[in-house]
Formats: structure tokens, sequence, C-alpha cells
């Protein structure tokens, strides 16, 4: 491709390397928004704060019925406020370019700091004006929570934090460990993942910061400037070697083009496009230009790069060490891994989970979301093994035969036991992972978490019944429910030795129990 075929190509693609605006990403920046995430969990996490919930239930005016906070109306503007009274946001930019909106949003804090109620506020500002002015800093920190895979919201209302949103939580005084932990989360960033919106950016398959790193190994000198990421770098698609070789070869040649041609060449750019699109507010190259400004800080948010102004341009990215980016990206291009997840809680348990969901957690995603011959297809182009591949959906199967066997006869477990109704309760989806079956012990009034397991099973399937049953104890259990149980159903073995020293640790008959079921591959259930 020239530059004159790739000028038509990029006024009609649709897609750049788009991340969420904030201000600055910088290590102050990163830390206000741990700050922030601590206020989303002191007031809606699993262990909420007792005198922050007060704070809100007084300025709501409801009490508390439920175990947990939902999110609604009243709770956004809760946090809206504290955000915007913790001084979280900055607002001297507003102060400069609008100093009447400035004084009124001082007033705002001012009256909430002197204890005014929800009512309050609607009565005097209107729903519309706060939803607009206000509330849009609590939808700008859990779009960005979302983004990074620190928190996400079940069934959009009931708030988790991921593993590495509560180390997030738990290091907010600290900047330099909050910076390290979001460093992390940008190598692990994937473009396309479901936190973005609609179908635009789908076709692309990119980790950006990584995609950086190969362009600047691979670019004569090893830098590009803002005008290059703008015109092509934000463009690529992929991390494939033709790909890298493409936009190469293009940087190559515009780089040859002399300053006045440059600039020509994007007056062309912007022609082309509004001749095309004349209803667009602005053109690709002034919306790209725009986002550049976040995305390239965000993107090169480490020390093996550096931003600065240099002869090439106002705004010039450069390694800083090309030996260790050498290693990371040859061990990058050796164990790449691009998935493909729909579901937008199960992408951030994934992103936000410290050493990333196991292989047996992603075949579990992709059956589900996927089927199973398009599953193999999907692991195979991520570099997983066709012998992996066939033995895990091997084993896989048949734990699904069992389950869907006992569904169907959920009195052979135990005769008490009903599954729930709505929403349906086998596979149910939860932000720490999907139970195999939610039941009602209809004796008792408790739920019954089941868990199966394909053969034999060991001690740490305990530890994940418990999650599972520590969720529904949370977030389902009411007066009418009082408790939550866990049935293990496994194969036979002859050694269940660490599993029921697991089940006895506990010290409660009642909590969990096991259930043997005589299935294998030579013996399946007939269904």
């Amino acid at each position: 491709m020239n530059l004159n075929q790739y000028k038509n190509w990029y006024v009609r693609d649709d897609c750049h390397l788009y991340i969420t605006k904030i201000k600055q990403y910088d290590k102050q920046s990163i830390n206000l928004f741990a700050k922030g995430l601590k206020l989303f969990g002191d007031l809606l996490g699993d262990r909420p704060s007792s005198q922050f919930v007060s704070k809100y239930l007084k300025f709501a005016e409801v009490s508390k019925k439920e175990k947990k906070i939902i999110i609604n109306e009243p709770a956004r503007l809760f946090l809206a406020l504290e955000i915007l009274s913790s001084d979280l946001v900055d607002l001297n930019h507003m102060r400069e370019t609008n100093e009447q909106k400035y004084h009124k949003f001082q007033n705002i804090i001012g009256e909430y700091l002197e204890g005014k109620n929800y009512k309050y506020f609607i009565k005097k500002y209107t729903k519309g004006y706060l939803s607009s002015e206000l509330v849009i800093h609590y939808r700008n920190f859990k779009q960005w929570f979302g983004k990074y895979g620190f928190c996400g919201f079940y069934k959009l209302k009931l708030f988790f934090l991921t593993q590495v949103g509560e180390e997030f939580v738990n290091q907010s005084d600290d900047n330099e460990i909050t910076n390290a932990l979001f460093l992390n989360q940008i190598k692990k960033l994937q473009i396309w993942n479901p936190t973005y919106p609609g179908s635009r950016y789908k076709e692309l398959r990119v980790l950006p910061y990584y995609l950086i790193l190969q362009m600047l190994i691979s670019l004569e000198d090893n830098y590009f400037t803002k005008e290059e990421y703008v015109l092509f770098i934000t463009k690529m698609k992929s991390h494939h070697k033709d790909e890298i070789r493409k936009f190469v070869n293009l940087i190559k040649k515009h780089r040859k083009l002399s300053n006045q041609k440059k600039r020509a060449y994007i007056r062309e750019i912007n022609s082309l496009d509004r001749n095309l699109f004349p209803d667009s507010a602005r053109t690709k190259w002034e919306e790209n230009l725009d986002s550049s400004g976040k995305e390239i800080p965000a993107f090169c948010y480490s020390n093996l790069t550096a931003i600065r102004n240099t002869e090439h341009g106002r705004l010039t990215v450069q390694l800083n060490d090309i030996k260790t980016v050498k290693k990371e990206i040859n061990h990058f291009e050796k164990n790449i891994k691009v998935y493909e997840i729909e579901n937008q809680n199960d992408w951030i348990r994934h992103h936000g989970s410290l050493e990333g969901l196991s292989i047996e957690d992603i075949i579990d995603i992709y059956l589900r979301e996927y089927g199973q011959e398009e599953t193999k297809n999907k692991l195979l182009k991520v570099g997983i093994t066709k012998e992996e591949i066939e033995k895990y959906l091997t084993d896989r199967l048949l734990e699904s035969e069992v389950e869907e066997y006992y569904c169907l006869h959920i009195d052979k477990i135990d005769k008490n036991l009903s599954i729930i109704k709505n929403p349906y309760g086998r596979q149910y989806s939860t932000p720490i992972g999907i139970m195999d079956l939610l039941c009602i012990d209809n004796s008792t009034g408790e739920y019954v978490v089941i868990e199966f397991k394909r053969g034999a099973t060991s001690d740490e399937t305990v530890g994940q019944i418990l999650r599972y049953m520590g969720w529904a104890y949370i977030n389902l259990s009411t007066k009418s429910t009082r408790g939550v149980k866990g049935v293990i159903v496994h194969g036979m073995t002859s050694n269940r030795n660490r599993l029921d020293h697991a089940v006895i640790g506990l010290q409660s008959d009642n909590l969990i129990s096991t259930f043997e079921h005589p299935f294998n591959n030579e013996n399946r259930p007939t269904i």
C-alpha cells in the first residue's frame, strides 16, 4: 500500500486504539482513582464501611434492608458528591473556563458537606442537571475502573472488586504500589474487549502496550512522533508480522516527505474525509489527534519508553532500554494470547485477576459462548495445543453430561432440592465465576450451591465452593432464605483423603457435604 492508497483507506476506516479519557496518566492521578475505588468499595463492596454506609443511608433517607447496597440514583449521586468533595477530580480547568459553573459546583459541594440529603438536591437542582453535570463523574470513574479490570457490576447493580481491584484499594495510600498495579493492567489491556461500546472496535485484536514496543523496536532510530501515531499506529489492528511490516514501511515513506508535503498530506486527508462524510462533526484525523493525547501516555506507561520534545517533533516517543524491550517483546511474541470473551463480567474477571484466568476457565467461557467446534478454532489461534484442547474438552463434556443428568434428577442428590427458576440456576453466572447449579432446600429454605466434578476432586474444590457460597450469602440470602450450604458432586476415587479432611476442617456437618456419582468415560450418564 502506498501513501495515496493509505489516505483513501484511512478516512474510511472507523477504528483506532481508543482508550478512556482522563486528564492525566501519572502516578498522582492513578492514585486518585485508587482512592475513588475505595469509596465504591466502602459503600457497595462485600465488606463495606459501616460508617460510610450509615452516611449514605442518611443521605438517601432509607433504611438498609439487604446485606449489600445496590447501585441506584441516590447511590450514584452520593458517590459523585463523595468524589468531588474528596478532591479526586481537578476542577481548575472549570474555574478557568467557566467561573460561574465552578462556583455553582462549590456551592453544591458545600451543601453536601453540610448534610443536605438526596431529596434536597433533586428539588433544588433537578435530576437532569445532577445527572449531566455531577453524576457524570461517578460514571467516568465507573467506566475507567471497568476498562482496566478493577471492578464490575453484576446485572448492572451489584458491585464487585476483582483481585487486582482489592489490591488497588488496599494500597490506595501508596503511590508507588498503585502505579505498579496500573502498569500491570495496562500491559494486559486488550482492544477489543466487551467493555468497549458497540461494535466499532470489534475487529481489533491488539494489546496496545506491546504493539507500541513492537513498532518502536522495528522503526529506524526507535522513535515515532505524535503525528506518526495519529496517522499510522493508532490504525493498526493486530500484532501479525505482516501488519507490523506494512505500517513500518508506511512510516518510512512518510518520513521521506518534506515538512511541507507532510502538512499537505494531512490537509488532503481532512478534505477527503469532509467530502465523504459531510455530516460528521470531526474528521478521522481530528478525532484521532484529540484521543492521542491520552492514548500515548497510557500505552507508554512504563520506564521502557520516554515521551519528549525532540528535533523529530514536539511530542516524540523513544525507547529508553532497547535490550530490555527486546527481551520483553521476544517473550510476548512467543506467548501472544488474544482472547475473544464476549461477556463483560467474564472479561473483567480475566483482566482483573492477578495471574489471569486458567485455561480451564477460558475454555468454559468459550464453550458457553461459541460451542465446541468454534471453541477449538479460537483456542488454536491463541496457541493452545490440539492435544490440550482435546483432553480438556473430553473431560469437560463428561462433566457437562453429569451436570445435565442431575439437573433432570436433582432428587437423587437430595429429595428436598429444587433448582431455582428465575434466573435459572444451572450455570448461574456471578462476578466471581459461574456456579454449576444453584438450588433451594425446600425443607430449610436455604440456598444450596452444587459443584460438579467429572472424576476425583481435590481440596481446592472446597475453596471454590466456599467462594460461591459466600457470594450467595451476601447477595442472595434474605430473611426467607436462612443461609447457604454446598454440595460437591464428584466421581469415584480410592483416595478422598484431601477432600475429606478439607470438609472436616470446616468443623460443621451441615455446611458442605459430598456426593459420589458413578460415572466415567466408559460409563456415561443416560440423558
